[in-house]
């Protein structure tokens, strides 16, 4: 996930539907008690069960080379060494190295190769300029204080390195959220608001627990997924 996203915006985000649950959840029955409904005692289990698995799951998926889960998609074809222009998706892998599946979702932007009509992923789709990128124009509006307006300042859509860092993990936490809601109600465990509330407080609250962890113990240099032995720490 983009830096800004995981470092900023998704902690923001989870702070602000913090403090927005007593807004949406509006009834003064057993107010405030985490277990407060019928279901409440399973559905806090089985949340946080479920966040622990994902949570975790998404880390080793992250970080498939230390984890072994880039075995799962070695299925996918590695590209031809000499090709610069392949139809199927296929993965490309370094010089003399071993075909490797995913190791992490940054190879969506960098390893996974495929063509739509004359169009290469990602090398077509890496430098798309913004609309009217070219045709605004410089203005000079010195006159209110402004100079040297550039328009787009020349900048360019890089659409694979968004749907790695940004679309796929953000798209990962909507659909897992969605997920469990949906399997307990189906299982008549979430029938109101307050039992909707109370999955997602101790599904994020598991999750932040979850990464706290992955961080403080599983972190290496780079943020590398390494075992807590052999993280090297500086005594000096």
């Amino acid at each position: 996930m983009d830096a800004a996203w995981a470092g900023v915006l998704v902690p923001t985000a989870a702070l602000v539907f913090f403090a927005v649950i007593p807004y949406i959840d509006r009834s003064r029955h057993m107010q405030g008690l985490w277990f407060g409904t019928r279901n409440s005692g399973r559905l806090v289990v089985i949340t946080a069960i479920y966040a622990l698995i994902v949570s975790f799951g998404l880390v080793a998926f992250d970080a498939g080379d230390t984890t072994g889960t880039e075995r799962l998609t070695r299925w996918i074809p590695a590209c031809p060494e000499s090709a610069e222009h392949v139809g199927l998706p296929c993965l490309r892998d370094e010089l003399g190295t071993d075909h490797k599946g995913f190791v992490s979702t940054k190879d969506f932007a960098k390893r996974l190769e495929f063509s739509i009509g004359d169009l290469d992923w990602p090398r077509d789709y890496s430098h798309v300029p913004w609309p009217f990128n070219d045709s605004i124009g410089d203005f000079d509006l010195g006159f209110i204080g402004l100079e040297n307006i550039h328009g787009w300042g020349d900048e360019h859509l890089n659409i694979p390195s968004a749907m790695a860092e940004q679309v796929i993990p953000l798209s990962s936490i909507a659909f897992f959220a969605v997920l469990i809601i949906f399997i307990l109600f189906r299982l008549g465990w979430v029938r109101t608001r307050r039992d909707v509330m109370i999955v997602m407080f101790t599904g994020v609250m598991t999750g932040y627990l979850a990464l706290t962890l992955v961080g403080s113990f599983l972190r290496g240099p780079g943020q590398d997924l390494i075992p807590p032995w052999d993280i090297k720490v500086d005594e000096g």
